[in-house]
């Protein structure tokens, strides 16, 4: 009883220690302690992520990889501009020797995609393969030709330039007439057949409708 007196006495005591009141506890403490499976549930999104990232990455390098790489080829100045071309030589071959002693020679190459679409290309032939285009090389003619995309601008009547895209020829070869041509052109007739009979079929309702 007299130790109980003395402490209660002592305003020190009383300051830094009290045996009636309970230890202090940390609020946060039992907050974790109430879930203790929220900090691994953390760590296994986590983890989950990292390794969905990871076969993401894995999946698509795979993806990647399927593919051969194009193999390298040895740099060329002749293909840095190189053009080939399969047509129908659309007019006849002109030829012009100039002052200096050249000769050129030009028409024009009808491409086609197919019956409905075709794309007109400009030919430029110089010195040598100008003589031999002008002497063998006709309208309606179907050949092959390869050489370098070239551009000229010309001034047109309202002052403005106008860039034309033509094919200074390099090469130049006839095709022969084959199955596939053949089935080009049998296709284009029957197509024109066919505007042409649907054309007259119109006139010939034309006309009974007419009669009547």
């Amino acid at each position: 009883m007299a130790l109980v007196r003395t402490l209660a006495l002592s305003p020190a005591t009383n300051l830094f220690f009290s045996i009636s009141k309970p230890p202090l506890t940390n609020t946060k403490t039992p907050a974790l302690s109430l879930n203790p499976l929220s900090s691994s549930s953390k760590r296994f999104h986590f983890q989950r992520s990292l390794k969905c990232c990871a076969d993401f990455r894995d999946n698509q390098y795979s993806q990647a990889v399927t593919h051969a790489k194009p193999a390298e080829i040895q740099w060329n100045k002749e293909l840095c501009n190189s053009v080939h071309l399969i047509g129908i030589v659309g007019a006849p071959v002109e030829i012009k020797h100039l002052p200096s002693g050249k000769v050129v020679a030009w028409t024009r190459l009808a491409v086609k995609k197919s019956a409905n679409d075709t794309s007109w290309v400009n030919l430029t032939f110089w010195d040598d393969l100008a003589q031999v285009s002008s002497q063998h090389v006709e309208k309606g003619h179907q050949i092959y030709v390869s050489g370098r995309l070239i551009t000229d601008s010309v001034e047109n009547d309202e002052g403005k330039l106008q860039t034309y895209y033509k094919v200074v020829v390099q090469q130049l070869n006839f095709i022969e007439r084959s199955s596939s041509r053949g089935l080009h052109d049998s296709d284009f007739n029957s197509t024109a057949a066919g505007k042409s009979h649907l054309l007259r079929s119109k006139i010939l309702n034309v006309n009974l409708w007419c009669g009547w």
